[in-house]
């Protein structure tokens, strides 16, 4: 009997060892496995980049890749965002807004992205904005349609003045400056373009001026003759001019010269933007009578010190970051996919997160902290454009580029 109990007891002590023995091991075992928060803390925040690749935007996609690549270039080697290093997840949206709706569900769905930079156009942004406000995702355009109000879209911010803020300051200018009375409107078809034009006319409507002549043409015309030989007939002092592509600033530019029309121009950031570049396929007498709308982070007044400012040093790293594209590509255009990189960073540091609802929340209170190159960010709750009008100068012979990079501010 007493041996029975011995063994009894021998047999309970060793099923009790296994157990804890078990019990240590299924701890060790847990305790190696990190947890799902610490293994998505490691992985690389993915930015999609919806750019239009191929098609009639294709300069400006190029641009936005190589500003794109570029921060994230510069942010993965100062450590990342967060300790966690950033991916970049391209679609082409081919100018098209059917295949951008395409491409933001396959970043959305199949490539998990986290946030998302670009696209350019108003119509692309306008079309996609459903998908990925659906999938709760962060993004910075450069659409300027009035339509992208926080309510359309939520987690979606544009990187440049509204439409409707560019509008304001074009005429604001040519009729406070250039003392125009009898302005003529020109624009292409394109929601931004429209956008711009109704805020123009509601403008020279409270300031209690008719323009001389209203006149529209297809984004991307191959002829923009009639329109103009249409305005020349209402006799003009100003022709103001919104456009959002590279390809109908220099077709403008080309048909004055063509009709022999010599009139101010006053132009929309476009101008600023794309001149330079244009400028290599026109001669400096096309760009005599051009004015446009640029940050003033992007601009001189004689005097100014040479390569002082954030813009001009921003210039010099990307001409060692590739000096053969740096010098295809105007490097304002380059600065629309490049500065969202660092608002994105400064928005996930600052809230631990990469949603959508947090990030936009985020900025809408703290907007005005993110230094950037091109001047104060204004975002609120009421609008998501992170730039107003009052954010805007303007400039003279816009395809003349200081050694820095720096255009010239008209009148000084």
């Amino acid at each position: 009997m007493i041996r029975k109990l011995s063994a009894i007891r021998a047999a309970s002590g060793r099923r009790r060892f296994l157990m804890a023995s078990a019990a240590m091991l299924a701890g060790l075992a847990f305790s190696a496995a990190p947890s799902p928060a610490a293994a998505q803390s490691d992985a690389p925040i993915r930015v999609g980049g919806l750019f239009s690749l191929t098609g009639p935007g294709g300069l400006i996609g190029e641009s936005y890749v190589l500003g794109a690549k570029m921060a994230v270039d510069e942010i993965n080697k100062a450590g990342g965002i967060a300790g966690r290093k950033v991916e970049l997840v391209l679609g082409d949206t081919q100018t098209d807004p059917s295949i951008a709706v395409n491409e933001a569900k396959r970043l959305a769905l199949q490539e998990k992205v986290d946030m998302v930079v670009g696209p350019a156009v108003s119509q692309e942004a306008l079309a996609m904005v459903p998908v990925l406000t659906e999938a709760k995702l962060f993004q910075i355009s450069t659409a300027a349609s009035l339509a992208l109000t926080p309510q359309i879209g939520p987690y979606h911010f544009s990187l440049i003045p509204s439409a409707e803020g560019q509008g304001i300051r074009m005429i604001d200018y040519a009729v406070t400056v250039l003392k125009s009375k009898a302005p003529a409107l020109l624009g292409d078809n394109g929601g931004q373009s429209k956008t711009g034009m109704e805020s123009i006319r509601k403008r020279l409507a409270e300031l209690k001026i008719e323009p001389a002549g209203v006149q529209e043409y297809p984004y991307h015309v191959d002829d923009m003759t009639p329109q103009l030989l249409s305005l020349r007939k209402k006799k003009p002092d100003t022709l103001v001019f919104f456009t959002s592509s590279p390809e109908d600033l220099a077709k403008l530019l080309k048909t004055l010269q063509d009709i022999d029309w010599n009139i101010k121009v006053v132009g929309s950031n476009s101008v600023g933007n794309y001149s330079p570049t244009i400028g290599k396929s026109l001669d400096d007498e096309a760009f005599t009578n051009l004015l446009g709308t640029q940050y003033p982070g992007l601009t001189h007044c004689s005097g100014d010190p040479v390569g002082s400012s954030e813009y001009a040093q921003f210039v010099q790293r990307l001409k060692a970051y590739d000096p053969k594209m740096s010098a295809k590509l105007p490097p304002a255009t380059v600065s629309g996919a490049y500065i969202p990189l660092y608002i994105m960073k400064a928005a996930v540091e600052a809230t631990g997160s990469t949603e959508g609802p947090k990030l936009a929340a985020w900025l809408e209170e703290n907007s005005g902290s993110v230094k950037n190159m091109y001047a104060k960010l204004s975002a609120s709750k009421s609008s998501h454009f992170l730039f107003g009008p009052e954010s805007l100068g303007v400039i003279e012979t816009p395809n003349r580029v200081r050694e820095d990079g720096l255009q010239k501010r008209a009148g000084c």
